[in-house]
């Protein structure tokens, strides 16, 4: 039988039982209920949320769609797997996703249960497809908590973390923090030039590059928002990632062949979601 507990009670416990590989704490909040932007705490103190649950609140907590939607299919089901049957809502969802992301190519979607999952499929499937080992990324930027996207990513905290030889971090164009002299003003120009002109000409050839995995705003890096500007990308996939509830119209002008949708796919459910060109991710 569950007993009254105070949020100091459930601090202490927590710290005895749940493993710090678990938290990103900001503060030491025990959740006790949530009505619209508002969470409330055990002991029922009222805070307005602006983490939004790191983007899977985006339309707010005990949201009337959401419950219906989510009482309506378990009274169908409890589990409708993929991997061996066909199930009605997945196709939907994934038919509405296609439409949204832009390009006239055929596609198809992936689903996951976090940013990481979408993130490490596109690592996996588009150098299988392709043919090409090397994957380029940013510095600053996070693209998940696996392994593999660990080592993808380049945020100061993942230091220690040691990537693939495939992967090549290049400078983001990061207002803040220019990785070049000279100011901002021409900061994302820089910074496409040291991409193309210097490292795809010096230690990371073109033809061997599967991808580029680029964040349109860097949120864990900092709400690091670039410069707009346009320019080709030689012919190479670009995945625009979505990091917690950033969009993921690539302001680098970028066409982007896959887009990882991550925690922000749907509201109050971690699913993930990665939408690409059937040939160029391997989703045949």
């Amino acid at each position: 039988m569950q007993t009254t507990a105070t949020a100091t009670d459930l601090v202490r416990r927590d710290e005895r039982a749940i493993a710090n590989a678990l938290k990103i704490r900001y503060t030491p909040f025990v959740v006790g209920e949530g009505e619209g932007g508002r969470l409330f705490d055990v002991d029922g103190r009222p805070y307005l949320d602006f983490g939004a649950a790191w983007a899977l609140a985006g339309l707010g907590y005990n949201n009337e769609q959401v419950r219906s939607a989510v009482k309506a299919e378990l009274g169908r089901t409890t589990f409708g797997g993929l991997i061996s049957g066909i199930n009605r809502p997945a196709i939907e969802l994934a038919e509405r996703l296609i439409d949204l992301v832009p390009g006239d190519w055929e596609k198809k979607v992936w689903y996951g249960l976090s940013g990481s999952d979408a993130s490490e499929a596109a690592m996996r499937l588009l150098p299988q497809a392709t043919g090409r080992n090397r994957l380029v990324s940013f510095i600053g930027s996070w693209h998940g908590t696996h392994d593999g996207t660990m080592g993808l990513s380049a945020h100061p905290s993942l230091t220690g973390v040691i990537a693939g030889a495939n992967v090549i971090k290049a400078p983001y164009p990061d207002p803040y923090h220019p990785p070049f002299l000279g100011g901002t003003e021409n900061l994302t120009d820089q910074c496409l030039h040291y991409l193309e002109h210097y490292l795809f000409r010096t230690i990371c050839e073109p033809r061997d590059v599967a991808a580029i995995f680029v964040e349109a705003v860097q949120s864990d890096g900092g709400d690091v928002v670039p410069p707009r500007i346009s320019c080709q990308s030689c012919g190479l996939s670009v995945i625009a990632t979505a990091s917690c509830s950033r969009s993921t119209r690539s302001r680098l002008g970028l066409p982007a062949r896959a887009r990882c949708l991550r925690t922000n796919m749907a509201p109050s459910r971690p699913t993930s979601s990665c939408s690409a060109n059937h040939s160029a991710a391997g989703c045949h």
